[in-house]
């Protein structure tokens, strides 16, 4: 929806912060799938909704990667910026020992 300033309106956030499964917890290759499916959603949901929190709670301040997307997105929304329907999709998976 176009406001009278020509800038998009906001839609209602229904996003929910997604909950840490009890299998991220278990270790080996169950629980790393579990991290990385759960990591995606975490950042999806950081990009929806421009909480951080779910993302910073499993990111290592060493890890450049999850870093730099915490960056993006608090920067992004602090010059009021917003978005919605950001998701990923994992389609490949590869054990690498």
């Amino acid at each position: 929806q176009v406001q009278s300033d020509g800038s998009l309106k906001r839609p209602p956030v229904t996003d929910k912060a997604p909950v840490q499964p009890e299998e991220m917890t278990a270790g080996g290759e169950a629980g790393a799938k579990a991290a990385a499916r759960y990591y995606l959603k975490a950042r999806a949901y950081a990009w929806n909704t421009g909480d951080t929190g779910p993302l910073k709670s499993i990111s290592e301040e060493s890890c450049m990667y999850c870093q730099n997307a915490i960056t993006h997105v608090e920067e992004f929304y602090a010059h009021g910026y917003w978005a919605t329907g950001a998701r990923s999709s994992v389609t490949k998976t590869q054990a690498i020992e």
